[in-house]
C-alpha cells in the first residue's frame, strides 16, 4: 500500500491540509498458477473519505493474466494501463470507508520470473471533521488486505506489508481587536480601531488561505467622516493585504 500523490502544493511529504485529495494504491504480487475468490480492500479510516469514481485497476504482466470477475474490463487492458471502475458494479462501497473490488479467479499462466501484478487506485479527501482524527497533528493510517481462497476451501487474508501514515495540517488564526480611546469622543474627534490577524508558526501549522477580515463600523454611515482603512502585513509593507473595503 503506497500514497502515490496529493493534490496540494501548499503540503509537503506525508503532512496533508483539510480538503486535500490524496491518491493510494494497493498492489498484490499473483503466484503462478490459480487462486479462488480473490478480493481487494482498501480501508480508509475514519477522517478519509472516497471519492466516488476515481477507483481504477491496473494489471502487470508478460504473457497471461486474468480474473474471472473482469472488473472494469481488466482482461482486455495492454500491461500497465489503467481501466476505470464502477462505482455499486466493480466496486462495492461500505460507508466510504470500505473500498472492495471483486476479482473472481485469479489465473496466472505466466512462467518467467517477472512478478505479475494487479494494483487498485482510488482517491480520497481528507474531511472536514474534527474530533474523529482530522484536528491539527493528529494522524491516519490507510489500510489494505487481499483474500482468497486457498486449496483447502479455506479463506486466507493478507495485510499490507506497509500502511502508509498521513499527519494532518491545519491554520492557527488568532484575531484581536483594540482601540486608542476607551472613552465616548466629542464631534470631531479621532478613534483608530486596530485589527491584528495572526498565523503563528509551529508544530502542524498550515497556510491559511482566502483569508477575509470583515470590521463593521458602529452607528450609520453618515455619522463618520474621514474614514480611512490602512493594512500592513506582518514585514510591515503597508497596503500589501487586498482592502476591499465600503466606505460609503
Amino acid at each position: 500500500k503506497t500514497l502515490i500523490g496529493t493534490s496540494e502544493g501548499g503540503s509537503s511529504g506525508n503532512n496533508v491540509l483539510i480538503g486535500e485529495v490524496l491518491t493510494y494504491e494497493l498492489s498484490i504480487e499473483v503466484p503462478k498458477g490459480t487462486l479462488t475468490e480473490a478480493i481487494l480492500v482498501d480501508t480508509l479510516p475514519p477522517g478519509l473519505r472516497y471519492v466516488s469514481g476515481t477507483a481504477t485497476l491496473t494489471r502487470t504482466f508478460d504473457t497471461g493474466l486474468n480474473a474471472s470477475e473482469n472488473p472494469g474490463g481488466i482482461n482486455a487492458a495492454t500491461s500497465g494501463s489503467a481501466v476505470a471502475l464502477t462505482d455499486g458494479t466493480d466496486v462495492t462501497i461500505g460507508g466510504d470507508t470500505a473500498i472492495q473490488v471483486f476479482l473472481g479467479d485469479l489465473i496466472n499462466s505466466d512462467t518467467d520470473g517477472t512478478p505479475e501484478i494487479y494494483a487498485l487506485s482510488l482517491q480520497a479527501v481528507v474531511s472536514n471533521e474534527s474530533g474523529i482524527g482530522n484536528d491539527a497533528g493528529q494522524t491516519l493510517t490507510n489500510q489494505g488486505t487481499f483474500s482468497y481462497i486457498n486449496g483447502l476451501s479455506q479463506n486466507q487474508t493478507l495485510e499490507t506489508t506497509s500502511d502508509p501514515t498521513v499527519t494532518i495540517f491545519e491554520s492557527n488564526i488568532a484575531l484581536s481587536k483594540t482601540s486608542s480611546s476607551s472613552w465616548i469622543l466629542s464631534a470631531g474627534g479621532v478613534i483608530d480601531y486596530t485589527l491584528t490577524v495572526t498565523n503563528p508558526s509551529g508544530a502542524n501549522v498550515a497556510t491559511a488561505y482566502d483569508l477575509v477580515v470583515t470590521d463593521t463600523l458602529p452607528f450609520e454611515a453618515d455619522e463618520w467622516t474621514s474614514v480611512s482603512v490602512q493594512s500592513t502585513n506582518g514585514s510591515g509593507t503597508t497596503g500589501a493585504i487586498n482592502n476591499n473595503s465600503d466606505l460609503a
